[in-house]
């Protein structure tokens, strides 16, 4: 009866009753929108196997009013060397590098990484090998990563481009392994996963 009733006043007011629906809708609309971008940032999980197991670690600087002062290199070895908390841990920033040698100099994107990282990511090399302790050590060469889809892009899927050296920045650096094509770094577009002791150490 009630029901019938409200139907028979929304007839009669079509613009109010327009209005109404409308308004519903965007509403709606709205929390859907929201509750995927909620899901997508926050909730989702991440594609990596044992995802529930990673933890990211920041420090603050209360003191001179630094809310977010990431990791420096000498916490990364005390953690490294010393926490019993983490089975593995590793650092990484991202950036840019030129490259040449190859065709035309380019400048990429890449992350810079400490030999954890990847592993901790679950990662497996589609090629070659991925960074290891001694990649880490103060002196060592540079080595980098190749994301799959900059392997195929620049040497045709080549296994042969393992063991090569390009130029980063000037300096040789030696292709030591290829990400899987199913790889992704966050959302961090990166070609290659560069080792350069020198930006850590």
């Amino acid at each position: 009866m009630h029901i019938r009733h409200a139907l028979r006043r929304l007839i009669q007011f079509p613009l109010f009753t327009a209005v109404a629906v409308l308004t519903l809708a965007i509403g709606v609309g709205a929390n859907v929108a929201i509750f995927a971008v909620i899901y997508g940032v926050l909730l989702k999980p991440l594609a990596y196997p044992e995802a529930d197991r990673l933890v990211a670690v920041d420090h603050a600087a209360p003191g001179v009013n630094i809310q977010s002062a990431g990791a420096a290199p000498f916490l990364y070895f005390t953690y490294r060397d010393q926490a019993k908390s983490f089975e593995r841990i590793g650092i990484w920033q991202t950036g840019t590098v030129s490259v040449t040698g190859l065709a035309e100099p380019e400048e990429i994107p890449v992350a810079n990484v400490t030999e954890g990282v990847l592993p901790v990511l679950g990662v497996t090399p589609a090629a070659g090998r991925m960074f290891a302790p001694r990649d880490d050590s103060p002196g060592a060469p540079q080595t980098t990563v190749l994301s799959y889809a900059y392997w195929q892009a620049r040497f045709g899927g080549d296994p042969g481009a393992v063991g090569r050296r390009i130029t980063f920045d000037g300096k040789p650096t030696e292709i030591i392994g290829v990400l899987p094509s199913s790889f992704r770094f966050l959302d961090r577009p990166a070609s290659a996963f560069d080792r350069r002791p020198s930006n850590f150490i």
